[in-house]
């Protein structure tokens, strides 16, 4: 590598950046719908989920040990299939962070219009202002954007847990019925449907160059990052069914604000405002520190594979930071801000991550057959069981959620790869790369 990123990333940090990034704002907002679908059952699902994501992250553990740089998914299919695979790949995932990026400055704007009525401060301007506060903590580097990460993903699951303990005090044995609502169909979407609040654990892989621990321990960061995850998805699931009544559940699904109107009757308008403010304004920050990290290494990784212009490869002087980089992201933020196409940005980042756990365990097959001698401080077990299982569920998974891109969207998606295509091939025709 002929630059590298500073290794200032401890273990709290990994595993603030992993947890934060995986349990956003969407999860408080949408999870009464995967309740609804399945019924007091929904604490199955999640364990179920855990386990599926659990397969799928250890094929990232292997190639994460083998391979520590930043790029992750882009450096293992490049080392698999060749440069133009990985970058096409990674092109995707650059769109679906930075866009990512948007979503939860929208989720704050939305949110702070509550306590703030917007005649006095329109609501995009908290979202613009989240966006570039974010931006500027990543731009003054990964220390303290990782000091960042570790108070605010603290923050939300010390509210998290203030909710579920405020379940648990208030719970009701009777509320566990219906266990399954509808069947064995209704259960089997909603494992499916709480694997998405899953997404996020490579955020382990893609620091991997900046960690300060070593190597061979790295794998163990992803395995405590998703049990970590499950035990709050887990405990908070529980709390709900406990706490209220299914038809309660069914009856605010569609609020804006679901878990303010479950908690309301129990503790009251000041209490349901503090949990909430906690909850959803932190879990939105901390995915977007998270979705500034992934966009601006992507970015600097195919720089340094010459893919693009050395100028995104610069690090800041001072702070270490590929500055360069992350105003892809912030840009993109800006721009998502104005623009409310919450689902259609979400399922895109859905669509995104499936196909890159299709092709991160098609390239785990292909460098055992490839690089066989290459150094592995950690090998997949039940080797290609895992691969494979991996490939199914996936496939599966992307099957039904692709049929969720609206047509525009598919639209962009067909543009933004011909752009970056087209980058990618003039740069280097250019003698660039």
């Amino acid at each position: 590598m002929s630059l590298s990123l500073r290794k200032e990333v401890g273990l709290l940090g990994l595993l603030a950046f992993g947890i934060g990034t995986i349990i956003g704002g969407d999860y408080l907002i949408v999870n009464s719908f995967i309740i609804v679908s399945t019924g007091a059952s929904v604490v199955l699902a999640y364990m179920v989920a855990g386990v599926l994501i659990l397969i799928v992250a250890l094929n990232y553990c292997e190639l994460m040990a083998a391979m520590p740089y930043a790029g992750a998914e882009y450096v293992y299919i490049g080392e698999a299939f060749g440069s133009t695979a990985g970058f096409i790949l990674g092109w995707l995932a650059v769109l679906g962070w930075s866009i990512a990026i948007g979503i939860n400055g929208i989720v704050i704007g939305d949110f702070m219009s509550i306590f703030i009525p917007e005649a006095t401060v329109p609501r995009w301007v908290w979202s613009v202002a989240s966006v570039v506060i974010v931006w500027y903590l990543n731009h003054r580097g990964i220390r303290l954007a990782s000091l960042a990460e570790i108070i605010t993903t603290l923050g939300l699951v010390f509210a998290l847990l203030a909710y579920a303990f405020i379940g648990f005090t208030h719970m009701n044995i009777s509320n566990l019925t219906p266990l399954f609502v509808n069947g064995l169909s209704g259960f089997l979407y909603a494992a499916a449907f709480a694997t998405l609040f899953y997404l996020g654990f490579n955020m382990v892989a893609q620091l991997a160059e900046e960690a300060k621990i070593p190597r061979k321990e790295l794998w163990k960061v992803v395995i405590y990052v998703i049990v970590g995850v499950a035990l709050v998805l887990i405990i908070t699931n529980l709390s709900t069914v406990l706490m209220a009544p299914y038809d309660s559940i069914v009856n605010v699904a569609s609020n804006e604000w679901p878990l303010s109107v479950l908690l309301k009757p129990f503790i009251g308008d000041l209490c349901v405002t503090l949990v909430t403010l906690f909850a959803v304004f932190l879990g939105a920050l901390t995915t977007m520190m998270g979705c500034y990290v992934v966009s601006a290494r992507f970015i600097f990784a195919f720089a340094r594979s010459g893919l693009l212009p050395k100028t995104f490869m610069k690090l800041h002087p001072k702070y270490g930071s590929p500055y360069i980089a992350l105003l892809v992201g912030l840009v993109a933020g800006l721009i998502g801000s104005f623009i409310r196409r919450l689902i259609d940005y979400a399922s895109l980042l859905v669509v995104m991550s499936l196909v890159a756990f299709i092709l991160v365990a098609l390239s785990l097959i292909q460098l055992r057959r490839k690089k066989p001698d290459l150094e592995r401080p950690f090998k997949v077990p039940l080797y290609p069981l895992i691969p494979i299982a991996t490939i199914v569920f996936a496939l599966t998974l992307l099957a039904a959620f692709i049929t969720q891109l609206s047509f525009d969207m598919i639209i962009l998606i067909i543009i933004w790869l011909i752009f970056g295509y087209l980058i990618m091939k003039l740069y280097a025709h250019s003698g660039g790369g």
